[in-house]
Parts: structure tokens; C-alpha cells; sequence
């Protein structure tokens, strides 16, 4: 099965509103904030805002 770049780029816009609002679901139960995030096809950047009285390394355990 082969896809075109275009048939790519309109599935990632499709499911871009989706894994945002997961993203957001997923933070707001561990107790942190995203500040910024970029969905890019195989990654995603995010910049997160962790309490003070969170441990970082548990806010990234799922």
C-alpha cells in the first residue's frame, strides 16, 4: 500500500485536533500545564509547565 505526501498531510490534520486534545486530557491528570506544543509527523515538541511541588520525573511517567 502507497501513500502520497498529501494523503499524509490530510491525516495528520485530521488527527491533529484528536492527540491535542489528548495531550491536554493526559496533563491536566498529571497535574501540569502545556504551554506550547508542535505535532510534527513522527514527534511532537512540547513545552510543559510543572507545579513546584511535582517531581519532574513523575509528571513524565504515564
Amino acid at each position: 500500500m502507497m501513500f502520497t505526501e498529501e494523503k499524509t498531510k490530510a491525516d495528520i490534520r485530521s488527527n491533529q485536533k484528536a492527540l491535542g486534545c489528548y495531550f491536554h486530557e493526559l496533563a491536566q491528570r498529571k497535574g501540569v500545564t502545556i504551554e506550547e506544543g508542535h505535532l510534527m509527523k513522527n514527534h511532537v515538541h512540547m513545552c510543559i509547565s510543572v507545579p513546584p511541588s511535582i517531581q519532574f520525573q513523575i509528571s513524565l511517567v504515564t
